[in-house]
């Protein structure tokens, strides 16, 4: 600390810097987490540092407007619904989805080898597909 009564800045720098933008070798106070030249380009710690390793300073991003990062493809078709299909009341679509269910369900028991995958898949689900179907008609 200095006798006058003046304030310390803490310690000194120690460390040369190469400034990016011109080439000037500098020692320099932290100034708002960075530092600056004598010719007075300001830079980041991390750009100073990174420059010192590596020789480059990274490519800043350029932000791409909303309306421009949007690829405008062919429309879409309209989605079907099941009363499309023709299934208007909510029961014909509800006994649809119970066979196809069924259907799936049968399949997937044939393809499986008489093994433990077998009697896992009918543990799992035989209580189901015989509830199932007690209701369908």
């Amino acid at each position: 600390m200095a006798v006058t009564g003046e304030k310390s800045k803490g310690r000194a720098p120690r460390r040369a810097y190469v400034c990016p933008d011109c080439g000037v070798s500098f020692m320099g106070w932290n100034e708002r987490s960075g530092k600056r030249c004598p010719n007075g380009h300001w830079r980041s710690m991390y750009h100073l540092d990174l420059y010192a390793k590596n020789g480059v300073l990274p490519v800043p991003r350029v932000r791409v407007p909303l309306g421009v990062r949007r690829v405008v493809g062919p429309p879409k078709p309209p989605a079907l619904a099941l009363a499309d299909l023709g299934f208007e009341r909510r029961s014909e679509q509800c006994a649809l989805a119970l066979q196809l269910w069924l259907m799936a369900y049968d399949r997937l028991l044939a393809q499986l080898p008489a093994s433990t995958s077998r009697l896992l898949v009918a543990g799992a689900f035989e209580r189901t597909a015989d509830i199932t179907r007690q209701l369908m008609p």
